[in-house]
């Protein structure tokens, strides 16, 4: 559990890591944007209301909120935008404690020809991979997952973490049957080789990496409002009046409670106020794939664009530029 000393104490949260790519700076999208976009859908009113109400309580408690009181944001979201320095300064500052309790899910650290770590978007299977050799490892030894995940970023030289080895004779102290023993060094070394050798980073090393764009952190289950709730097309509810379970028959193409809904909000919002049109022939020329490097099957489909669909851009463009998301911090 990542606790926080404020008014949202032991609160789960919600945090996203867009990178910049080719839509936002065709279409110049600002953090602005990306606020207003949250805003609209949580409802203006009660976006108003909610700040109102969290300035109070910092306020009214300034010992837990120093550096709400500081930085003049008081949620319940915050949009970042990691080249402006300011805002890199206090992104880091008021939530760099707790990303770095979180691993990214889909970039991975590379190094430039200046040997500056930066992330790279990665297909999310590098963290889940290293995630599954762990619980592996867990299944094999009894170690769990965040220990080795803590000794990896911050290697104990003294006190390793334990693990319990069972035996038929019973533990005096404990009146169990085994007894804990330390970690080998060996096997967190090579946790700590492995997180390494894959390139596997932290939330905090995400916002901090050269390609992240907009960060934003949310307050808990207030990002997107109800909106994130609603029924997807595909996902059932309950009728009352049926007594039972039906299709779902929402407006979004999305599963709730995801950041694919997230993403989905998002950009109808930037085509509905005009910050972006998905049609710009500019933006698709720009897009455009040189067709030697298209296949049979892309021709024949008609898949002649840089899309995850390679015909036009969608939700699911926007989430394959996130570096990381992570809806329940916490």
């Amino acid at each position: 559990m990542k606790i926080r000393s404020d008014y949202v104490s032991n609160s789960s949260s919600s945090s996203f890591v867009i990178a910049n790519c080719e839509l936002i700076e065709h279409f110049n999208i600002t953090k602005q944007d990306i606020l207003d976009a949250l805003i609209d859908t949580y409802g203006k009113k009660d976006y108003a209301r909610t700040a109102k109400q969290r300035e109070e309580y910092a306020k009214e408690h300034p010992e837990y909120c120093k550096k709400e009181l500081k930085y003049g944001h008081y949620g319940p979201f915050w949009v970042y935008d990691m080249t402006d320095k300011a805002d890199r300064k206090e992104a880091i500052d008021l939530w760099g404690n707790l990303l770095k309790g979180w691993d990214a899910n889909n970039c991975k650290k590379i190094t430039d020809e200046d040997s500056e770590d930066i992330g790279k978007i990665a297909s999310g299977s590098e963290y889940s991979t290293y995630r599954e050799i762990l619980d592996k490892l867990n299944d094999v030894y009894g170690i769990s997952f965040w220990d080795m995940r803590e000794y990896s970023i911050n290697p104990i030289k003294k006190n390793l973490p334990e693990r319990f080895v069972r035996s038929d004779k019973k533990d005096p102290k404990t009146g169990c049957y085994g007894h804990y023993v330390p970690v080998e060094k060996e096997i967190l070394d090579f946790a700590m080789k492995l997180r390494h050798d894959m390139g596997i980073m932290t939330n905090l090393d995400a916002i901090k990496s050269k390609v992240a764009k907009f960060f934003v952190h949310a307050d808990d289950n207030e990002l997107c409002g109800e909106a994130i709730s609603e029924n997807g097309n595909g996902e059932e509810h309950w009728d009352a009046k049926k007594k039972d379970y039906v299709p779902g028959t929402g407006k979004w193409k999305t599963k709730s409670y995801t950041f694919d809904r997230i993403c989905e909000i998002v950009l109808e919002w930037l085509v509905k106020k005009g910050r972006v049109n998905l049609n710009d022939q500019a933006f698709m020329d720009m897009m455009r794939i040189d067709e030697s490097h298209l296949s049979a099957y892309d021709k024949e489909n008609g898949e002649f664009w840089d899309f995850f669909n390679g015909k036009n851009f969608t939700w699911q463009d926007l989430k394959h530029c996130a570096l990381t998301w992570n809806l329940h911090e916490g």
